[in-house]
């Protein structure tokens, strides 16, 4: 490691002793979330993160239906990359990165050739009628959250000095019933400032200016203060949010702790 990385590396202990002690000291890009002016949250729950990192226990481990969500995503997955395979359009598959401007990691699901053009590839399973008219026209928001990192490490930092990647196709396939007629693509690309300071994603000629890089550093920056502070962050989402009714790991927990300030 040089010189400057670990100064660097020393810098951001000193800033942020309680990260480097956690279980982990940096987000997945699951993890990451914007919040409008009005108070909106869009991607994940600063509470949940802000539990995980202390190490606490969950009081609502993932039930047997979960898991079952999360082995067949990655069933089907691997199914998608071996489809491609036999294709000859599949490059790499399941790539991990950390962007340290960021502080986030990730693992793309696929690096594919298609007609020439190099594309990532992130899938998602879904189910149900109401899944599929969130999906249909364009990826649900947390999804465009997810996928920013991923456009900014691969074509803003350009880390991958072999090929130019074009941006991320989000793959949506019907767990119940994966014929094509039933699953959905989008192609998500980049947008910038004409300074190249920030940049958001792009789907089907709409430009999400408001899921951009600096949202996400500023609800980083506010995380990131509660976690050093030892400060419990406030609720991002009610009881009836999805979100809380069936995937938190803290539900229980969080309603006994309470609102918070």
């Amino acid at each position: 490691m040089s010189k400057t990385k670990l100064l660097l590396k020393k810098k951001y202990q000193l800033e942020h002793p309680l990260i480097m002690a956690a279980p982990r000291h940096y987000l997945w890009v699951t993890e990451l979330s914007t919040e409008t002016k009005f108070g909106d949250v869009d991607g994940g729950c600063l509470r949940a993160v802000w539990y995980k990192l202390q190490g606490i226990p969950k009081s609502n481990p993932m039930s047997a239906r979960s898991w079952r969500i999360v082995t067949l995503g990655k069933a089907a997955e691997k199914f998608e990359q071996e489809i491609d395979k036999l294709m000859g359009i599949y490059v790499a598959g399941n790539f991990k990165f950390y962007d340290n401007d960021l502080n986030v990691s990730g693992e793309v699901d696929e690096v594919a050739k298609i007609d020439g053009e190099y594309w990532l590839i992130e899938y998602k399973t879904y189910y149900g009628t109401f899944a599929r008219r969130q999906i249909k026209v364009a990826p649900k928001r947390a999804h465009l959250l997810q996928v920013l990192p991923y456009l900014k490490y691969f074509i803003i930092d350009k880390r991958l000095k072999a090929f130019r990647v074009e941006g991320v196709k989000v793959i949506y396939i019907n767990r119940a019933d994966p014929r094509d007629s039933n699953n959905f693509e989008h192609d998500v690309t980049l947008g910038r400032t004409k300074s190249g300071l920030d940049a958001w994603p792009i789907c089907n000629g709409k430009e999400y200016t408001e899921l951009s890089l600096r949202a996400i550093k500023r609800r980083e920056i506010k995380f990131y203060w509660y976690l050093d502070g030892h400060k419990l962050p406030p609720r991002d989402f009610t009881d009836s949010h999805w979100l809380c009714k069936s995937y938190c790991d803290f539900r229980d927990r969080c309603k006994g702790d309470g609102k918070a300030t």
